[in-house]
């Protein structure tokens, strides 16, 4: 069973989308506000905040996960905004894989020892004791990739969830801001097995099933009409179709075995940068 760790005040009820510290209403006191609830209740395991930043410095409200890499799943997940008490991780060397991936930047993954989190130099105590450890980020260049993890499907379906719409307007948001930048987009399915498909509604809204096909298509296929799917919602809001390119992978570069308990990671969609 994956650990649970204890935030220090209740998560958002929403995901929230990338924010920088000064965006961000009163976020010193809200750190002080948990250094004095930190002071006021028993720790069970160990305070550590995570510290995101851009290389130039600026503070970003995000998102941390804890995996565990040989089973390919999530532990727990932990927000850049606050200190957390995080239980002792299983297995004897205590090392705890931290990954730090925030759309429109190259995902940094870090090792830190639970028992003795000072083993990486830049890792430091604050006033409250908790273990800061730091993320620097670096936005992408041309030739990198980057997973939209919050981009999902429904099954079988070229129709996206709504929690989609967060990384699909970050991304809306990286090609208004610089219109030389060029992407192709990235289609991945779980399993190569020919299938019936959903396709839009009729209102072509991008998060709203349709009519359910009445002949197979092949993975590729899929793949294909999902990552045009995303190309139009950029297109729909004003980014030139010659900016965008679209692959449709089918299941060649599957994460994890079909059946695997995450299979879902194999559904994704990935932006490699063309030109910036």
């Amino acid at each position: 069973m994956p650990l649970e760790s204890t935030p220090l005040e209740p998560e958002p009820s929403k995901t929230d989308s990338l924010q920088t510290i000064d965006q961000k209403d009163n976020l010193t006191d809200t750190i002080h506000d948990n250094s004095l609830e930190i002071e006021s209740r028993a720790v069970k395991g160990k305070l550590f905040k995570f510290d995101v930043r851009t290389k130039e410095g600026t503070g970003l409200i995000a998102k941390v996960h804890h995996v565990n890499t040989k089973l390919g799943k999530d532990i727990a997940s932990y927000s850049s905004d606050r200190e957390w008490d995080v239980p002792s991780p299983a297995g004897t060397n205590k090392d705890m894989t931290i990954v730090c991936g925030v759309f429109g930047y190259r995902e940094v993954t870090r090792v830190v020892n639970y028992t003795n989190p000072a083993k990486l130099k830049d890792v430091r105590q604050g006033a409250a004791g908790e273990w800061i450890v730091p993320f620097e980020l670096q936005k992408l260049k041309s030739g990198d990739y980057s997973i939209m993890y919050d981009v999902s499907f429904f099954k079988n379906s070229v129709a996206m969830q709504e929690k989609s719409k967060v990384d699909l307007d970050a991304l809306l948001s990286m090609l208004q801001n610089n219109s030389r930048l060029k992407i192709r987009i990235h289609s991945h399915v779980n399993g190569g097995k020919d299938r019936v498909y959903t396709g839009l509604s009729a209102e072509k809204s991008y998060f709203e099933q349709g009519s359910v096909s009445k002949t197979k298509i092949a993975a590729t296929e899929l793949s294909t009409l999902r990552a045009q799917s995303v190309r139009d919602y950029l297109m729909d809001n004003g980014i030139d179709k010659s900016r965008l390119d679209v692959k449709g992978d089918g299941s060649k570069s599957m994460i994890v075995p079909e059946t695997h308990p995450t299979s879902h990671l194999n559904d994704r969609i990935e932006i490699q940068i063309l030109k910036d």
